[in-house]
């Protein structure tokens, strides 16, 4: 069976007749002007003066549409605001409202909304598919199963180019014998009736790119057609599609080796910090990757961030590797340098949020903003102890090396894994 999705999705965006026709005037200071139309794509925006460059440039990529007129479809219109919310959550809108739930499930097929329903997946501007050409078609062959679910790579060609993803499918509830093996409930608060392990990864991706940490692996929601066994048949599921991550696992990475490729150590704790924000508690060298290219900057991805955003983890450090057999978190790093500190101590408890409070439940929200505080702490105390560095070849100085433990730091960790 294949799903298919409407072609736009305007009506998301509409405004009522008598909105489009006389736009009620922002009170906002300042924006007393000319307003400027844009179009992207299947939008029509209005922009106001102190409403900048950047921001349009933002909400492009937002909707990843061509910036050319002629692909605007007819009577799609929207103000500026009915997008702010996605594109800048923490701004107060000017003009209309965020985005409902409701609005944004009208753009599905029912059968699609089935497959989200039975997984407990909220429909939002983010869990929309982008492409319903790619999961017609994408063929999917099983590349690593576990004990929770099976990781697809699915693969084909659109508009002329080949692509390349991993697919995981979503599921809502877990095997008992799992459930036993990991205690969910009793020690995250993560629901093991409906897990919401798509919202969880999508939140994680955007608490990333909020900071500019850029970490974790470009993730959406897409429904492909599984296979069903051997039998030849597929079904249609909703699930987490990934890029393919290339790389090295780090559980091979040498650690005498970071003295050379500094910025292996710091992309590696970049990503540490993040899963203390969001509370991620099984961050081990299975579910990231490593990559050092010769004549560029290393990086480092990391995906399956099922377990993160426990509504009982309070405190980044609740779970460590020593302290818990069946969770890998750590200690807060001893060691941040300029670009972290400046991140965490910028983003406030409203940026955060607004990117999350449609994607979670306010307790696992509130929990959130909880390690946010713990976690500015840290870095404020860090740079009164002058553990806040400056220069990218400090990270592979002895000073900062010898800090960092398998209790502290997921680079040393990685010495203690693979010894």
């Amino acid at each position: 069976m294949h799903i298919s999705f409407h072609g736009h999705r305007p009506s998301c965006f509409r405004t009522s007749a008598q909105e489009t026709q006389n736009p009620p005037r922002p009170t906002v200071a300042g924006n007393i002007g000319p307003v400027k139309n844009i179009n992207l794509g299947f939008l029509k925006l209005k922009l106001y003066p102190r409403q900048t460059a950047l921001q349009e440039s933002q909400l492009r990529s937002l909707i990843n549409q061509p910036k050319t007129p002629s692909q605007a479809a007819p009577g799609a219109t929207a103000t500026l605001a009915m997008v702010s919310a996605q594109a800048h959550p923490s701004t107060t809108p000017l003009l209309g409202a965020p985005l409902s739930e409701k609005a944004c499930r009208a753009q599905l097929p029912q059968e699609a909304l089935s497959l989200y329903d039975d997984v407990g997946l909220r429909v939002t501007l983010d869990t929309i598919p982008k492409s319903q050409e790619l999961g017609h078609q994408a063929q999917l062959r099983p590349i690593g199963s576990g004990s929770i679910s099976t990781v697809y790579l699915a693969e084909g060609t659109q508009g002329g180019s080949e692509f390349e993803y991993a697919f995981k499918p979503l599921t809502k509830t877990l095997d008992k014998n799992v459930l036993a093996k990991l205690g969910l409930t009793q020690m995250t608060g993560i629901p093991v009736n409906n897990r919401q392990v798509g919202m969880r990864n999508m939140a994680t991706q955007a608490y990333s790119k909020l900071l500019d940490f850029n970490v974790i692996v470009d993730t959406s929601i897409q429904v492909c057609n599984v296979p069903v066994g051997h039998s030849g048949k597929t079904s249609p599921q909703v699930g987490l599609l990934m890029a393919k991550v290339e790389g090295m696992d780090p559980a091979y990475l040498e650690f005498s080796s970071l003295e050379k490729r500094a910025e292996v150590t710091r992309e590696i704790t970049k990503l540490q910090l993040l899963d203390h924000l969001t509370g991620e508690v099984d961050r081990h060298s299975g579910n990231f990757k490593v990559q050092i290219p010769d004549n560029s900057r290393a990086q480092v991805i990391g995906f399956d961030n099922d377990l993160s955003f426990g509504k009982k983890l309070l405190h980044p450090e609740s779970f460590t590797k020593m302290q818990c057999k069946h969770f890998h978190g750590s200690l807060l790093p001893p060691v941040v340098d300029r670009q972290m500190f400046d991140a965490i101590n910028n983003v406030t408890p409203e940026q955060v949020k607004g990117i999350l409070e449609n994607k979670l439940d306010d307790d696992e929200v509130n929990a959130a903003l909880e390690r946010l505080k713990v976690v500015k702490q840290h870095v404020l105390k860090l740079q009164v102890d002058g553990l806040v560095i400056n220069n990218l070849k400090d990270w592979a100085s002895p000073q900062v090396l010898n800090k960092l433990d398998a209790k502290n730091s997921y680079v040393a960790r990685l010495e203690f894994v693979s010894s």
